[in-house]
């Protein structure tokens, strides 16, 4: 079959996006890619039939084509309206669009004006830590991280966060101590028994930690297994032939392989929740009965999956009280034109009186349940 290839360049602020989407006849596939200065941000594959005509096939890659330059289109412009516009609560929500697609520079300075606009926000400082991170930014991490613990001193997520950028930064024994105590609040949580079985194995290779010393082999493979026990989706090629490494004292290669374990599980989770995030963009903020209800059984599933997640929690509590908000709103209007056709009628006079007085409250607790919760 013939390879149809598309590209289209989209710059701004100094930075070139760089979009192609090509056909693979062997694979069945299209595929789109997003490169951001010449560095890999994004690949999305989607599979068709292997019947499907070539007119059909060059169809697909235009469609998927748009449909990349007009995400990263909406993104770019999305970015400048909320830069600009103040709200920290917008900022956090456009950043982790960001950070899920892979923007890091532009995710990490929303949630920087984010963290400047509400001192007492602690999401922004959690997802800037995690920015930094990916950035190679090692003590700017744990500074966000940090702030975001001291914050939510006992959500697991915070300190399994805080413990990775103290192992992005070497501090394998701060990085144990956060790990463990995760694992403390909330024994099933697989990502943090997972990271503290490659702290063990890293410190075991910078050799900086004593107490991390003993019989670092046995204490690594447990914590790993017990991960892969809660969530088996860790099991793979790469998996057992870091733990065969592991227990031949390898530490070098088994941290290697662990660690792409690890980035393939990240990889499937960004892939999962990017076109979540990006919806609400592509509808320019405007929340709808019909998306928060998508969204809502999106969360749902994946709590299902993930139990233990603190932020599919909190996502799902926000876009159950945006949808109560919504309701609220529609009954006031419902009583309004009741009003406006029959204005004798007190009674549904004095009830939207009392509802709109009722929905202002019930705005500013959402407000602040969002931006404090």
């Amino acid at each position: 079959m013939e390879t149809y290839r598309l590209t289209s360049k989209v710059v701004h602020d100094g930075k070139e996006f760089f979009i192609q989407t090509v056909n693979d006849g062997d694979m069945g596939t299209v595929s789109s890619s997003i490169h951001i200065n010449g560095k890999l941000s994004e690949m999305a594959r989607y599979p068709h039939p292997r019947e499907i005509s070539p007119e059909e096939v060059l169809s697909l890659v235009k469609l998927k084509h748009g449909e990349k330059k007009q995400e990263i289109e909406a993104l770019l412009a999305a970015f400048a309206t909320t830069v600009n516009g103040g709200s920290a609560q917008s900022m956090v929500h456009l950043g982790i669009a960001f950070y899920y697609k892979g923007f890091d520079e532009e995710a990490a300075e929303l949630f920087q004006d984010a963290s400047k606009n509400d001192a007492e926000d602690h999401q922004a400082p959690y997802y800037l830590s995690m920015c930094e991170i990916r950035l190679g930014h090692s003590e700017s991490a744990i500074k966000n991280a940090k702030i975001a613990s001291d914050r939510r001193p006992t959500w697991a997520d915070y300190h399994n966060n805080l413990g990775e950028a103290y192992l992005s930064a070497g501090e394998c024994g701060k990085a144990a101590s956060e790990f463990e105590e995760a694992v403390r609040i909330n024994m099933y949580y697989a990502d943090a028994w997972f990271n503290l079985g490659l702290t063990l194995i890293t410190n075991a290779i910078l050799q900086k930690e004593s107490r991390l010393f003993a019989n670092v082999i046995s204490h690594a493979s447990d914590s790993i297994n017990r991960a892969v026990l809660i969530y088996p989706d860790y099991q793979n090629l790469a998996l057992d032939e870091g733990l065969a490494a592991l227990k031949e004292s390898q530490f070098e290669r088994s941290l290697k392989l662990l660690l792409s374990v690890r980035d393939m599980k990240r990889d499937r989770a960004r892939k999962e929740f990017a076109p979540y995030y990006m919806r609400f963009v592509m509808m320019g903020g405007m929340v709808t009965e019909e998306i928060l209800g998508e969204r809502i059984g999106y969360l749902q599933s994946q709590i299902r999956k993930n139990p233990t997640y603190v932020d599919l929690h909190i996502d799902l509590a926000n876009c159950l009280f945006e949808r109560s908000r919504l309701f609220w709103q529609e009954g006031i209007e419902e009583l309004r034109q009741t009003s406006l056709m029959n204005p004798a009628l007190i009674k549904a006079q004095l009830a939207l009186d009392a509802a709109e007085s009722e929905y202002d409250s019930l705005c500013a607790t959402l407000s602040k349940i969002s931006h404090k919760g």
